[in-house]
Formats: C-alpha cells, structure tokens, sequence
C-alpha cells in the first residue's frame, strides 16, 4: 500500500514537472505577425515658396532681379516661364534657386506676370506680380509673353484677369455699339463704357455687344464680372 501511493505521488511530479514544460514551451513561442503594408511615400510636387520681390509689389527697380526660390533644386526642363508683357529676359538656375533677370532692364511703370508653369497639366501655375518705378499711368500685361505663343498667353490672361484681356480688345466699334476702355485706380481693373448709337434698342445694342464679347472667349459670368456701364443716346444704363 504504502508502496502504491509512493508510485502515485512519482506520477503526480511528472505530470506537474510535464505539464509546466509545455505551458513554458508555448510562452516562448513567437505569435506570427502579419506584415504591415508599407504605403508609398508621398511625393511632394515642385513649387514656388518664396519670391523676391514678393508678389504684388510696387516701385520695383527696373534692374530688378527676380529669386523665386523653390521647394527643391530644379533646372530649365522642369518649368516653362511665362513673362508678360514681353521682355527680354536671362534666366538663371542656381540648386533650388530661379533667377530671372531682365535684359536690359523691365519697362518703366508696368505691371508684370511671371507664371511658372510645371509639366503636370493638373497643377496650376505658380504666379508673381509685381509694377515697376516710374511715372505715369501704368502699363499693364499684353498678349505676347516670352516664350509662349500669343494664344496661349490670351488664355491665361483670360482666365485669370478677364479686364486686361478685354481691355487689349478696346476700342472697337460696329454697327450697334462701340466700346472704350479706362484704368479705375481704385479698384486697380479696368472699366468699360459701351455706346449704343441712336436708332438701335437698348436691348439690340446690349445684346450684340455680350454677343461680340462672348466671341472673344469671356464666360457671361465673367462678363458679368466686369465694370461695364452703358449709354443709350443721351441716357445712361448699368
């Protein structure tokens, strides 16, 4: 008997000493993890970060040099300049650096667009303006930048201030209307006044001259946009 509960206490032991084995054995054991997705990384496009001058200033030098200072080191594949109104220019690369100089100097109390254009059709320009020293009315942007075509550059214009695109249409006159253009300082856009002469309706001389300038490109939501004002014989209409 006594023989027997020694034999069981053994077997007790063993099954205790195998029992922490096993639990040990899997504790040490490795869970499998599965592999986190690696995302790629995010591309950050070439931009324009700083400008100088910076952008809408006024009484610039006319040997002013242009920096435009980008996010990232580029050279002339990267970028089309567009410069208007046409001016003779160097351009310059220096690491992250675009230097634009004029040759020999910018015009005297003009007011310039340099867009820097990027081969991704989707990406918008990156733009600065700015208007040289000078005296008297300024000159404002026309429609032959360097290096672009002529068409290409009334797109942008535009696009992006329908007043000088009409503008550079002004004056003009037909059979039911005529049109005339002025600078309004105030607000810094141009200002229009259309002349229906007399024998022609209001309506006739409205409607052929929103019919002549939608020809031109404008949207009516950019028409409507505009300062226009409209004389009819002796009376005025906005």
């Amino acid at each position: 008997m006594k023989r027997l509960i020694i034999l069981i206490g053994i077997f007790i032991v063993i099954l205790i000493v195998l029992i922490i084995s096993l639990v040990l054995g899997r504790s040490n054991e490795h869970p499998s993890v599965s592999p986190t997705p690696t995302l790629p990384p995010e591309v950050d496009q070439l931009r324009v970060i700083s400008t100088i001058p910076q952008d809408e200033s006024e009484d610039v030098p006319i040997t002013q040099q242009i920096m435009l200072t980008f996010n990232e080191p580029l050279t002339e594949t990267d970028v089309t300049i567009l410069i208007s109104p046409n001016t003779p220019v160097t351009t310059t690369f220096q690491n992250d650096v675009l230097i634009i100089s004029p040759n020999p100097t910018w015009q005297e109390s003009t007011a310039y667009r340099i867009a820097i254009r990027y081969p991704d059709p989707n990406k918008l320009p990156d733009t600065i303006d700015f208007i040289t020293e000078g005296a008297g009315e300024i000159t404002f942007p026309d429609t032959a930048p360097n290096p672009t075509s002529v068409a290409e550059s009334e797109q942008l214009v535009l696009k992006e201030r329908p007043d000088i695109f009409l503008k550079n249409k002004t004056p003009y006159a037909e059979e039911l209307f005529s049109i005339i253009s002025d600078y309004d300082s105030d607000t810094q856009k141009f200002e229009f006044l259309i002349e229906i002469p007399e024998g022609v309706t209001e309506s006739d001389g409205r409607f052929a001259a929103e019919t002549w300038m939608e020809s031109l490109g404008l949207t009516p939501a950019q028409i409507n946009s505009l300062s226009i004002e409209y004389i009819v014989a002796s009376s005025v209409q906005r």
